[in-house]
């Protein structure tokens, strides 16, 4: 035999006309030359271009890319409604309000004892109304607390300040809305 040719060998057991000889029955030894170099596989499979495969995939790309500017100007679009429309929403509450307090002199009243429940406090205090709402308020009786009212012109109605030997408060109207919205800085 040739010395690179394989080599067939065979065992004793019978040979069955309809049945295959298993792997085992035979073993072929090949001789590999050391020096034999194996072909790389190709990484990659190349297909002849395809004009309309690439113009469906341009399109794509394409697409996309529109998809995601649409999808970014729709959101900076919500974004802008929603903060018009919160915006819109403090601006009438801020003006029920205003009305509420215009037409009910004992609405401020009850928000200034309102608050000055919560301070829990039995220190003197003075409070600052602003100009409009102190005309209407002059006269707020109080359990000893209050030592005086002032006008402060620097407050616009609906806003007061309670002042103490300990401390002050302030209850601006449109610091309160926001709060409510939950919007604070």
């Amino acid at each position: 035999m040739a010395e690179n040719s394989p080599e067939v060998v065979k065992t004793n057991e019978p040979f069955e006309l309809w049945a295959f000889p298993s792997i085992n029955d035979l073993v072929i030894h090949h001789k590999v030359d050391e020096n034999t170099e194996k072909p790389e596989e190709a990484d990659e499979t190349h297909e002849a271009p395809n004009p309309e495969k690439e113009s469906l995939i341009l399109q794509l790309e394409l697409l996309t890319k529109i998809n995601q500017e649409l999808a970014q100007s729709v959101k900076q679009i919500d974004e802008t409604l929603l903060t018009q429309i919160i915006t819109c929403i403090k601006k009438v509450t801020h003006k029920i309000i205003l009305s509420e307090l215009k037409q009910n002199d004992d609405a401020l009243a009850a928000m200034i004892e309102n608050t000055l429940e919560t301070l829990k406090t039995q220190s003197p205090c003075t409070i600052l109304i602003s100009p409009d709402d102190f005309q209407r308020l002059q006269n707020l009786k109080s359990d000893g607390t209050i030592t005086a009212i002032q006008p402060e012109p620097s407050l616009s109605e609906g806003d007061y300040k309670i002042i103490t030997p300990t401390g002050s408060i302030s209850a601006i109207l449109t610091e309160r809305i926001e709060t409510l919205f939950g919007l604070t800085k």
